[in-house]
């Protein structure tokens, strides 16, 4: 199969529409969680051209401290706070709790896996 000229889904730049936004708006899900609105499809060709796989590198947990939170998920979570125009992360953070089909294209699943504000703020010091 071929994905946009690459031979690896994972190579393709349209990954995140590709395989997240193709499994999160399927026809059930949409029914059940409703589309993506006009800055849905924003966010999600900025986060393709974003590449944000390419540019954040896995955080590995030493066996000290809490376990690191996934990065690539709150990077992603600041591309739709770009997009919406947010002023706060607790507006953001607000909006990924009840947008079901926004918060899974970052990257959770339930409300109760949005970080708080203050994993946000230190997510990339």
């Amino acid at each position: 199969m071929v994905f946009c000229g690459f031979t690896r889904a994972s190579e393709c730049p349209r990954s995140l529409a590709y395989g997240t936004a193709a499994a999160v708006l399927a026809p059930a899900h949409r029914r059940k969680h409703g589309g993506l609105t006009g800055k849905g499809a924003e966010f999600v060709r900025a986060a393709e051209l974003a590449r944000v796989d390419r540019h954040i590198k896995p955080c590995r947990w030493l066996g000290f401290g809490r376990k690191p939170k996934d990065r690539k998920a709150v990077a992603l979570a600041f591309i739709v706070k770009a997009a919406w125009n947010f002023p706060a992360t607790a507006l953001l953070i607000d909006y990924l709790k009840a947008s079901p089909a926004i918060r899974r294209l970052c990257g959770w699943e339930q409300a109760m896996d949005v970080p708080s504000e203050s994993t946000f703020s230190r997510a990339f010091a």
